[in-house]
This record gives C-alpha cells, sequence and structure tokens, in this order.
C-alpha cells in the first residue's frame, strides 16, 4: 500500500502556471526496497503534469 498528498498551488511566476506539491509519500514498510516508491513518484509526476503543471 501507498498514499501521498498532492496540492496544486497557484504560481506567481512563469504567468500563474500551477505547481503540484507531492509530501506525505508513504509506503507499506513491507513494500520499501521494491522500487516501488520510485514507481509512485513517477506517476505522481505523470499526474500532477496531467492539469497543465509546470513540474
Amino acid at each position: 500500500m501507498a498514499c501521498l498528498q498532492a496540492t496544486y498551488i497557484p504560481g506567481l511566476g512563469k504567468g500563474g502556471t500551477e505547481r503540484a506539491l507531492i509530501e506525505a509519500v508513504r509506503i507499506r514498510a513491507a513494500r520499501r526496497g521494491s522500487w516501488l516508491g520510485r514507481i509512485f513518484m513517477e506517476h505522481a509526476v505523470t499526474w500532477s503534469r496531467a492539469p497543465g503543471c509546470d513540474c
């Protein structure tokens, strides 16, 4: 199991482009070391870019 919090923040720079803040990433202890965290973060960045955020 894994979870994270993603918050979309309107930016002041770059013409007001939104930014995504990814935090509170949690990976179940039994799944750590299995690349799940890396894959999860790669997907989080992809999800963040979908609404037009400039990561």
